[in-house]
């Protein structure tokens, strides 16, 4: 198994979650409390992100789906492979510049539209100020 490559072979047997559970109005809202160790927040629409894989050259674009301090969550046409890590390029509200976070793959859970949801962990938490700006 190549580390950070897309796949076409899912690494792990989840069943696929409806995309309609998804759908919410245009203001972020917390959602999904569960175990996990932050409140997530969904992004706006047409949130886009690029990620690159440390032993590869080219960028693919990712859907932003909802974000929290110590993690994100992404839609992509293949999954990834649980543990990779990757670098994630993201536009902040107000800056000229893209922003370079770390992740690593945590999950990877395939859609009833065939795509895939992919959901990783910061390197480190963000700060509440950058997590607001990132939700604007």
């Amino acid at each position: 198994i190549e580390s950070g490559t897309l796949r076409r072979e899912h690494p792990v047997a989840n069943s696929p979650i409806p995309v309609e559970g998804e759908f919410t109005l245009l203001s972020p809202k917390s959602f999904g409390r569960g175990l996990r160790r932050a409140r997530r927040y969904r992004c706006p629409l047409a949130t886009i992100g690029k990620i690159r894989f440390p032993d590869k050259d080219d960028a693919h674009e990712a859907c932003v789906l909802n974000l929290s301090k110590t993690g994100i969550g992404l839609s992509l046409p293949e999954p990834l492979t649980v543990g990779c890590e990757l670098a994630l390029r993201l536009r902040i509200s107000g800056e000229k510049t893209q922003r370079s976070f770390v992740l690593r793959v945590i999950h990877a859970t395939q859609e009833a539209d065939r795509s895939w949801r992919i959901g990783c962990a910061f390197d480190e938490p963000l700060s509440a100020e950058l997590l607001e700006l990132l939700l604007q």
